[in-house]
């Protein structure tokens, strides 16, 4: 589980930003801090694999049965943003990939209405990042 983060888009953004704007004397902080995310999602992961059990119940086990829907209330919540950066950054991805195979993607007409908050770019970029 620790090293599926490991190979999400976001951390190629923290390697892209630190070789661009330092040196490689930032790699053992990037080293530190995903062993410090990496190893409690491990252990947290670790007792659903043993047992067989969601994570809903077990953290009824550890934080009672009505404190149980805060820390999964939470959870909801931190997903649902995940969800929305992770979105983010892989239809930018796949902008910048449809682009440089095919650079008439960059100049596609808009045939959504301004009001709708996103273009027919942005729409087919996400669709493929969803596929």
């Amino acid at each position: 589980m620790g090293m599926e983060s490991v190979t999400t888009v976001e951390f190629w953004n923290i390697e892209r930003t630190t070789c661009h704007q330092i040196s490689a004397h930032n790699y053992p902080q990037i080293v530190v801090g995903t062993s410090c995310v990496a190893i409690p999602m491990v252990l947290n992961g670790a007792i659903g694999a043993k047992l067989h059990i969601p994570f809903s119940v077990a953290i009824r086990a550890s934080f009672g049965y009505y404190f149980a829907y805060f820390a999964i209330i939470s959870r909801s919540i931190l997903a649902m943003f995940w969800l929305g950066i992770q979105g983010a950054s892989g239809a930018q991805c796949m902008t910048i990939m449809i682009t440089s195979i095919w650079p008439s993607y960059g100049h596609i007409k808009n045939h959504i209405p301004e009001g709708q908050g996103i273009t027919t770019q942005g729409m087919i970029r996400f669709v493929l990042q969803i596929l």
